[in-house]
């Protein structure tokens, strides 16, 4: 098999391990104080270690909660799975997941405002702390990510990607698990390629 050929089969492996990501127990934080936040966290990574992303889609729609099919269905995950089909080097592939982090993030950052802005009174300090400690945790959490996939060899740098983007989207999908108690019909911000992300 050529090297090309390769890249492409582990790509398309990278690809299932991200899809299939979630399938396992889902990561809930709570505010009751840093010490439980940052365990959720650090359970977030181990997940995203051991499983990659959560899109899931070989998983009849039937057996998803209604948020799980929302989100299922979000508009990054659509244009990530097209994009990824043109990716055919490992630079490409590198290049894609980075961008789609930076779109993850940016999504995370909306999100939180979005749900601040929904939440109760007394819920808002809960949502302000939650989101304060996963801040300060953020940068622990790369670290490690950082660390486990830096002994990968040549990838190293697509595995350290691929779980950057997990991690960032892994974090949107809480928050937007809690907005959909709130509001069942949000929409998301990124809206789609070609739209304005910021």
């Amino acid at each position: 098999m050529k090297l090309k050929e390769r890249l492409f089969v582990f790509f398309l492996g990278c690809i299932l391990c991200v899809s299939l990501s979630g399938c396992g127990e889902a990561v809930k934080t709570t505010s009751s104080g840093a010490t439980q936040t940052t365990s959720s966290t650090q359970s977030t990574v181990s997940t995203v270690l051991s499983e990659g992303d959560t899109v899931r889609s070989n998983v009849s729609s039937e057996a998803l909660s209604p948020f799980e099919q929302k989100f299922s269905q979000n508009p990054i995950d659509v244009d990530y799975q097209a994009d990824s089909k043109k990716a055919l080097s490992m630079v490409d592939m590198v290049a894609l997941a980075d961008r789609y982090s930076e779109i993850w993030l940016n999504e995370e950052t909306a999100a939180y405002d979005f749900l601040l802005d929904k939440s109760s009174e007394n819920d808002k300090e809960a949502v302000k702390k939650e989101q304060e400690d996963w801040v300060n945790q953020k940068s622990q959490d790369l670290s490690q990510i950082q660390t486990q996939t830096s002994s990968m060899g040549n990838m190293a740098n697509l595995e350290y990607s691929s779980r950057t983007l997990s991690y960032y989207k892994n974090k949107t999908k809480a928050l937007y698990e809690k907005i959909y108690q709130i509001d069942p019909n949000f929409s998301y911000h990124y809206a789609g390629k070609g739209a304005a992300v910021g």
